[in-house]
């Protein structure tokens, strides 16, 4: 989550203060995300009890929103209407250049992150905040 305050967000999401998230992926793309806290929470679970996670793998997920629906989000926590735009991967290149993180969000489409909060409370670890919730408290 933190990927959309500075200072990642100047490169992950360079026109987002303007109310653009420009994408080389669908807009319908879900994206599995994990805040810092709930991060710091799997970790202290994993060094309090390491022989339960002994061998585990667990995709650590508080919330998986698709790009459409972070927007709105966005713009309903912040106050900027903000939109999630799809562009060809020229589009891109030329509004954001060659090291945009435009091949991951290809990735996303093809593949994606499999990690959802239901993985983790398997484990006991509940790590459950929304992003609304988290950019309320981050801006």
């Amino acid at each position: 989550m933190e990927n959309f305050v500075a200072p990642k967000v100047a490169h992950m999401f360079p026109f987002l203060s303007r109310g653009e998230i420009v994408l080389a992926c669908d807009t319908g793309t879900t994206l599995a995300m994990v805040s810092g806290d709930d991060f710091g929470k799997a970790a202290a679970a994993v060094v309090a009890d390491p022989a339960r996670f002994a061998k585990a793998e667990i995709e650590l997920s508080s919330t998986a929103l698709s790009f459409a629906e972070i927007a709105d989000t966005y713009g309903d926590v912040t106050g900027v209407r903000t939109k999630a735009c799809s562009a060809s991967p020229e589009e891109i290149e030329e509004r954001l250049g060659h090291r945009y993180w435009s091949g991951m969000q290809i990735w996303l489409d093809a593949v994606g992150y499999p990690a959802r909060p239901e993985h983790a409370a398997a484990y006991g670890i509940d790590i459950d905040t929304s992003f609304r919730d988290w950019l309320s408290s981050h801006q």
